[in-house]
């Protein structure tokens, strides 16, 4: 698994705990129609942000034991600077 995407998952997963949270706090604590509505995107919002960054995740990790060294290997020489020289 490549450790910077999982590093980005990792933190868009901890965002969208954070706006969970601000979600959950502002409903309970408003009363305004239009502040629910702006709640309801913003829960909306980081549900799907946690969906996608836990399904990158576990594709990821299904790569990682499905390819193993032979991925990590192949990603390492996609982006080696000798090689753009050549082309």
């Amino acid at each position: 698994m490549t450790s910077a995407c999982r590093k980005y998952c990792l933190e868009a997963i901890e965002l969208s705990e954070k706006f969970l949270q601000l979600a959950n706090d502002g409903n309970a604590g408003c009363d305004d129609d239009r502040c629910l509505v702006l709640f309801g995107i913003i829960l909306d919002s980081a549900s799907k942000i946690r969906l996608a960054a836990e399904k990158r995740l576990k594709n990821l990790e299904a790569e990682t034991a499905k390819y193993g060294s032979k991925l990590k290997r192949a990603n390492a020489r996609k982006f080696k600077p000798s090689m753009v020289d050549r082309v």
